[in-house]
């Protein structure tokens, strides 16, 4: 858990960047090693949490996230067939 008084929309953007850093992916001879099996970061402020991301890697990789707004995550993904376009 990180705890942050920056403007969420701002800290969300940096959390990608964030996560490498404390999760680190290797790259050789045609393969992937992740630090961790198992690694979730979760980010708050004074209204408590805002955004969470989490990846397991164990025979198959898996992974999400959560965004306490629909329109600001830090990683892309596709939305309901019905909802608004984001700003």
């Amino acid at each position: 858990m990180v705890e942050t008084s920056r403007d969420r929309k701002l800290f969300v953007g940096d959390i990608p960047a964030i996560a490498s850093l404390l999760d680190p992916i290797v790259t050789g001879a045609g393969q992937n090693a992740s630090t961790f099996e198992g690694f979730m970061l979760e980010a708050r402020d004074a209204n408590g949490p805002f955004v969470r991301v989490n990846n397991v890697h164990r025979g198959e990789a898996a992974g999400g996230q959560w965004s306490w707004d629909r329109c600001v995550y830090p990683y892309e993904h596709s939305q309901p067939i019905a909802a608004k376009p984001c700003p």
